[in-house]
């Protein structure tokens, strides 16, 4: 057992080391305690034992295959931030319209697809929406573990993020914030998407994941037209600093309990105040 991972991330060290600052650490906004923890990301959003499908008798195997999928997605990540890091927004967009590749896309959307469901938030939506189907006490207990809803979530949803267009943002100056539910699905219903069942499937449904603190990917519906024209494949644009306050102010509404940030943001406490709590 010495060489087992006891904590383990539901939200990997490698995504937020991007708000880490010049101290390395990351301001994570309590919204139960209403108060901000500066942190190195190693030890933010952590469970001990979380992906074991038996705490008792660890074996790290889907630890494993998240630690590789992060590995994967690490490469597209960096190139990523480093394009964001020394031009305007519009060079940006212009440079990873030129340089991001199929590989890289396909990379990030698997990325995004299991911090869709890895996350505690995901498994209790999930939880809710069993509450009525016939399955039983011990099936539901068994669907619900973290590893194994992770492993077979991601199998189930994954081909529907991967027919997905991809449309990345990049902040003029306001930064993106991210939280302990990174990426999620969003309509404009006055009701939550059922997780993992029509993202990608209903053309209304959008998923959200911020990458950085400057750039964000928003999957569409390959007929999503979002009141113009279809979104094109891949494609990187500038957001002004209002349209990113918007979005952060979704990923707050979204958050289970926990906003990071790259500093201190006395607005996320304001905006999480008026919270609509979902029943």
């Amino acid at each position: 057992m010495a060489h087992l991972t006891k904590r383990q991330h539901y939200v990997p060290v490698t995504y937020l080391e991007s708000w880490a600052g010049s101290s390395g650490r990351v301001a994570l906004h309590d919204l139960e305690g209403n108060k901000c923890i500066h942190t190195a990301p190693e030890n933010a959003l952590a469970i001990s034992w979380y992906y074991e499908e038996d705490p008792t008798s660890p074996d790290n195997r889907v630890e494993a295959i998240l630690s590789a999928a992060e590995g994967k997605a690490a490469t597209s990540l960096r190139k990523l931030i480093a394009a964001s890091s020394a031009f305007s927004p519009q060079e940006v967009a212009r440079n990873l319209n030129r340089t991001l590749t199929v590989e890289d896309e396909t990379a990030l959307k698997e990325f995004a697809c299991y911090q869709y469901l890895r996350v505690p938030g995901a498994i209790e939506q999930k939880a809710f929406e069993l509450q009525t189907t016939s399955l039983t006490e011990e099936e539901k207990r068994r669907g619900l573990n973290p590893g194994y809803f992770t492993e077979s979530g991601f199998d189930y949803v994954l081909p529907r993020f991967r027919s997905m267009n991809s449309i990345f943002y990049v902040s003029e100056g306001t930064e993106f914030i991210t939280s302990d539910w990174p990426c999620f699905d969003i309509s404009d219903s006055d009701f939550a998407p059922a997780l993992g069942e029509e993202v990608g499937v209903n053309p209304g449904v959008v998923t959200y994941c911020p990458l950085a603190p400057r750039i964000t990917v928003l999957l569409v519906h390959r007929e999503f037209s979002g009141g113009t024209k279809k979104a094109p494949r891949g494609s990187a644009m500038p957001m002004t600093n209002q349209l990113v306050r918007n979005q952060n102010a979704l990923v707050i509404q979204r958050a289970v309990r926990w906003v990071v940030a790259s500093k201190d943001e006395p607005f996320i406490f304001k905006a999480a105040g008026k919270r609509v709590q979902e029943s």
